[in-house]
């Protein structure tokens, strides 16, 4: 009888097993479960199969993890399963060479892509593109993004200022804002705006911003 999953068997599988995509990386995220409007996971796994691309699962180690995930959805909490995904993804994107392809509008703050991949698509070496745009570009914005946030944070009132760390993750993702999938607003963006309403100038002209293939 197999032994039950552990974490420390999981991360040893993330550790010493690849997660190369080949130079054809997909990301996906962002499924509303009541109206399937952003049913990006199908989408990304059929544009996969019929590009011969390699998202997660189709990894070495990505096999590995899938073989089991019924059983680990089963049997962890909620935390321990995310964190499973989260480092299995970071390594994933850190390791990406070539080009990406998102598959990502409707994807919110709390989703693995705003929470962990993005960061790791920025620091990663060896990444040319993000749906047809140079790597370097979103780079490029995501630093001129937060330099604004920093200058529009110096003329808020104390109790409206962002920590740096708000200021990071609001210029990352809206780095990486891709609206490539459907001509929608960026639900994440949506949901800084909510949350910070005195910063409309600086946020709303991002929800228009598009990324052409």
């Amino acid at each position: 009888m197999p032994s039950p999953l552990t974490l420390k068997e999981d991360f040893l599988t993330i550790k010493f097993n690849s997660f190369a995509s080949r130079g054809k990386a997909v990301l996906y995220a962002g499924v509303d479960k009541i109206s399937n409007l952003f049913n990006n996971w199908v989408a990304a796994i059929e544009y996969a199969k019929k590009h011969s691309m390699f998202p997660i699962q189709y990894t070495e180690g990505g096999l590995i993890l899938d073989a089991t995930d019924n059983e680990r959805g089963k049997t962890y909490s909620g935390d321990d399963y995310k964190r499973v995904w989260d480092r299995a993804s970071v390594k994933y994107c850190l390791n990406i060479e070539g080009l990406v392809k998102t598959f990502v509008c409707g994807a919110t703050n709390r989703s693995t892509f705003r929470r962990k991949e993005i960061h790791a698509m920025i620091r990663a070496k060896y990444i040319n593109d993000i749906n047809g745009q140079p790597h370097e570009d979103y780079v490029l914005l995501r630093r001129a993004t937060l330099n604004r946030l920093r200058e529009e944070n110096k003329l808020l009132p104390d109790d409206k200022k962002l920590s740096g760390k708000e200021r990071h993750h609001m210029a990352i993702n809206a780095a990486t804002n891709d609206n490539t999938d459907k001509d929608e607003t960026d639900e994440a963006i949506e949901e800084m705006l909510m949350a910070n309403p005195h910063l409309q100038a600086v946020l709303s002209p991002l929800l228009a911003h598009r990324h052409p293939h």
